[in-house]
């Protein structure tokens, strides 16, 4: 075998594609199945849409706190520790995406969306559009994390995105096929 960097990651995501029990946790069957209130919390990395037939999809990345750091950035800070690039590559368990999530929301026209990356959700309401013939989705972004629900959040250092109307939203973790893994890069 020739590549082991990232080798675990590959054959999680292939066992996605190839065990039926798997597939079948995946099949998605009616719109608005995966609810996106799991992701507050979560600190956008990534945003960007893509025109699909005749409506926009816009994904966001979110990246969940772990509280840890990467182990080649806390190799870098850790004098005793001394990081070799080369056998850096033939680390089996790398996986740039771990503990990423990705929400993707399909809208029926495009809509200005303002910059978030680097933000964090703090809160996420679903419901029903102005015309009530579809959903609108409000998230509310910030620079700092709640740490009470019950908490107040300044308004001056957070913004209020709203897509409306929505047509579906979907929810996908790093290991999911639908995830949208290299169409970004």
């Amino acid at each position: 075998m020739e590549r082991h960097h990232g080798l675990k990651t590959r054959v999680i995501r292939a066992l996605f594609y190839l065990y039926p029990e798997l597939i079948q946790r995946t099949k998605s069957t009616i719109p608005f199945e995966n609810e996106p209130y799991c992701l507050e919390g979560a600190r956008c990395v990534l945003m960007w849409h893509r025109v699909i037939k005749t409506s926009w999809n816009f994904y966001f990345k979110f990246q969940k706190y772990t509280g840890q750091l990467c182990s080649y950035i806390a190799a870098r800070h850790d004098e005793n520790c001394d990081v070799d690039l080369y056998n850096g590559f033939n680390d089996i368990d790398h996986n740039p995406d771990r503990g990423c999530i990705t929400l993707q929301v399909s809208c029926l026209n495009f809509i200005a969306v303002p910059m978030v990356m680097g933000m964090i959700l703090n809160k996420v309401y679903l419901n029903v559009g102005q015309e009530m013939r579809h959903h609108r989705l409000r998230l509310q972004f910030g620079s700092l994390r709640s740490k009470h629900a019950s908490s107040r959040i300044d308004s001056a250092n957070t913004i209020m995105l709203t897509l409306d109307p929505v047509s579906n939203v979907r929810v996908f973790q790093w290991w999911d096929p639908k995830y949208p893994a290299h169409t970004y890069r």
